[in-house]
């Protein structure tokens, strides 16, 4: 079970999930891996590096590093394949019968992630690898057999805040908080409608999601090829 959140109430009556009413709907599968997985014995959580470079298009706005390949998602499957076939390998047919999971899954991937000691959470919510920094896609396999924990990473942010001074619209009340309802990405990628016009002039070039917390990261301002 993931530990809950002592405000995460406190952020659904805030209105922070904005329209993302399917955040409380799956919240419990999300806490509870084996109610996503059972038979789980333990996660293997891997990350997958965002390899683009910023860009602007010809006419002008900006797309998040992330969407500017091939979709993800497939990368992602296709690579959790291979890497379930390893572990066959390894660990006998057992391997194959887990469950493999990217974002569009009510998963816990940050949280595992952290447990899976491939990093921790910065103030702006992401996941901070001690390499790549924040520029890491996520994907899971649950498997039914007992691993050996990795260990955990200190929290390495230290007083650093450069990733919520970043964010354009104010969108990282606190760290560690993200107020979708502000967020540039939420509102140009999730949201089914047009944001509150108070913030419209602070989305500034971005089009197509937004990098500004991760670009402010010190941790990812030289992630290796």
């Amino acid at each position: 079970m993931l530990d809950r959140s002592s405000w995460e109430e406190a952020l659904a009556e805030a209105g922070f999930p904005a329209g993302m009413d399917w955040m409380a709907k799956t919240g419990e599968v999300r806490l509870e891996p084996l109610s996503f997985a059972p038979g789980t014995r333990s996660v293997l959580v891997a990350g997958l590096p965002a390899r683009g470079k910023p860009h602007s298009l010809s006419g002008g706005g900006r797309v998040a590093r992330y969407a500017l390949t091939r979709d993800y998602h497939k990368i992602m499957k296709k690579s959790l394949e291979r890497l379930e076939s390893v572990l066959a390998r390894m660990a006998g047919p057992a391997a194959r019968q887990g469950r493999k999971a990217v974002d569009l899954h009510p998963v816990a991937e940050r949280a595992l992630a952290q447990r899976a000691g491939l990093g921790w959470i910065g103030r702006q919510g992401q996941l901070i690898h001690p390499a790549f920094g924040p520029w890491l896609l996520l994907g899971e396999i649950f498997l039914p057999l007992e691993l050996e924990p990795t260990p955990l990473h200190p929290n390495r942010c230290g007083s650093c805040r450069a990733c919520m001074d970043a964010c354009p619209t104010g969108a990282l009340p606190e760290a560690g908080v993200l107020d979708a309802g502000r967020c540039i990405s939420y509102w140009t990628i999730e949201a089914r409608g047009l944001p509150p016009r108070e913030i419209r002039p602070l989305f500034g070039e971005w089009f197509f999601g937004c990098d500004a917390c991760l670009e402010a990261c010190p941790w990812g301002t030289s992630p290796p090829p």
